[in-house]
């Protein structure tokens, strides 16, 4: 009887180690998938804080470059726009106070009735005059951006509407 005992005893002993190494080997896979899970989120939080440092740096750069301007003041936008060939009026929107005593000044230009090419151009043409790098930090001075455009088109002939344009720039009081 003692011989017919072992066969069955490693029998069930070798489908328990089965069972056992299934179990295993699912608890394995379930936890690498958990594994992985979090690796992805971790290496997602990597590249957005990668992200963050890239901006920090630009940001740290304009801050610099602000900062070494002796003309703290934007060419007003009314000596800008003297030589415009359109209809605009410009009105001082709010200013919003940020770090370092600078200010972000904002003007509304409306152009009732215009060639919308015309006053895009102009306007894109500010803001390169101003982007083209001053020879000295005394030639340097804060630049006038297109922050929101808003067009409505003419019923009455193509090409021409009414523009609202927002522009900014940044200006420090000394």
């Amino acid at each position: 009887m003692n011989d017919l005992i072992k066969p069955k005893v490693v029998w069930v002993v070798a489908i328990v180690m089965l069972f056992t190494g299934i179990i295993l080997v699912q608890r394995f896979f379930a936890d690498t998938r958990h594994i992985c899970a979090r690796c992805m989120v971790t290496a997602e939080h990597i590249e957005r804080l990668n992200h963050q440092k890239t901006l920090l740096a630009k940001h740290e750069a304009a801050r610099a470059r602000y900062a070494a301007m002796t003309r703290k003041e934007p060419e007003p936008l009314s000596r800008l726009l003297k030589d415009a060939s359109f209809e605009y009026k410009l009105t001082a929107e709010d200013t919003r106070d940020i770090d370092g005593g600078w200010t972000v000044r904002r003007m509304r230009m409306v152009c009732p009735d215009a060639v919308i090419s015309n006053v895009l151009a102009f306007v894109l043409d500010i803001g390169c005059q101003g982007a083209v790098i001053a020879e000295t930090a005394e030639q340097a001075q804060p630049n006038w951006y297109l922050a929101e455009c808003d067009i409505i088109a003419s019923a009455r002939e193509a090409g021409r509407g009414e523009l609202i344009l927002v522009l900014e720039s940044l200006a420090k009081e000394d």
